[in-house]
């Protein structure tokens, strides 16, 4: 037998067995043993290297931003979306609010927990586990960038048991994850997210930190959520300070009076875009008229000034007091686009 060229010198005998690895060939041929490699695993510090975030309150609250939204899908996989609104609770305390060296941020759920599933997501750089919730399987090793240290204790259920998963995530470490005895204080099933350690850089930021700016860009960065979906009870505590609802802070102060969609070309293909007009009272976090665009239910990007389109930064109501609009488009366009 002739074997082309291809192939010559790729047959040999194994056990008594032919064996034959192709080379050169793109159809694939089944082999008797075959030797692989695996990728390494990327190197979160250097990704987060390269990672800039700028001292603004936006970048600061990254890491609460994040564990909000993954506490949301938590409680979304445990209600379903229609009971989600009345049922989930997310509680952010911050302890020790103006002092850089002991601030503490806890963000509570009482959402599914860290079952097997979500912790092997979660120790998966860019996981694509939740895909379907618009994850980019990023937005937990953000934490590093503003606090030295995070600790997650969770409650979840494995059949009729109820287990606890407690573990500090220190990206530092050759073995990032080190277990914790402590269980959460609560009794039912959710996820506690615990920031402290924060870096130099932004201590002079959190000596003039403000609850109620702290609410403002929280409620803005999830205002998709109420737009268009539903939002959980959501709490703000500040030290001993009574705590805020964000529910109530968006019904007081975002004001849809206007929504719709239009047809609009992006990269050569006719997309649909869906706005929302909103006017809120203008405030030290909201100072003009801005445009923000909406992506997998949050805000993305930095806001774009619409004073110059409008003729000025901010109107007049019937009270004489300062308001702004706030323009919020989205689009599944946007979605396929986040980086």
């Amino acid at each position: 037998m002739t074997l082309p060229k291809s192939r010559e010198n790729c047959l040999r005998l194994t056990s008594g067995k032919p064996e034959c690895s192709v080379r050169g060939m793109g159809a694939a041929v089944d082999t008797v043993a075959t030797k692989t490699d695996e990728l390494v695993k990327p190197d979160m510090q250097a990704v987060l290297s390269r990672t800039h975030l700028s001292n603004t309150l936006h970048d600061f609250l990254l890491p609460v931003f994040e564990a909000v939204s993954n506490a949301m899908h938590g409680i979304e996989a445990k209600f379903g979306e229609k009971e989600a609104s009345e049922r989930g609770k997310i509680t952010i305390r911050f302890e020790n609010a103006n002092n850089p060296l002991k601030l503490k941020i806890a963000v509570t759920d009482n959402g599914i927990g860290l079952n097997d599933d979500n912790y092997k997501s979660f120790k998966t750089p860019f996981s694509g586990y939740k895909l379907k919730a618009h994850g980019r399987g990023f937005g937990r090793f953000m934490a590093f960038k503003v606090f030295g240290r995070s600790v997650y204790l969770s409650r979840y259920e494995f059949f009729a048991e109820q287990l606890t998963r407690s573990f500090q995530f220190d990206l530092l470490r050759n073995k990032e994850f080190v277990f914790l005895d402590d269980a959460p204080v609560f009794e039912e099933t959710g996820v506690s997210v615990v920031y402290d350690q924060l870096l130099t850089n932004w201590h002079d930021l959190v000596r003039e930190l403000q609850s109620k700016d702290v609410a403002d860009l929280i409620a803005s960065h999830f205002l998709p959520y109420f737009l268009y979906r539903w939002l959980p009870e959501i709490t703000i505590q500040f030290d001993d300070q009574e705590p805020q609802s964000i529910k109530a802070h968006f019904s007081a102060v975002f004001v849809q009076f206007k929504s719709g969609d239009f047809e609009f070309v992006i990269d050569g293909l006719s997309e649909t875009i869906k706005y929302s007009l909103t006017k809120i009272p203008k405030t030290k976090s909201f100072k003009n008229h801005c445009l923000l665009f909406s992506a997998a239910d949050r805000i993305v990007g930095a806001p774009r000034d619409l004073s110059n389109k409008l003729g000025q930064p901010h109107f007049l109501d019937e009270k004489n007091e300062s308001y702004i609009v706030i323009a919020v488009v989205r689009s599944t366009a946007f979605e396929s686009r986040l980086t």
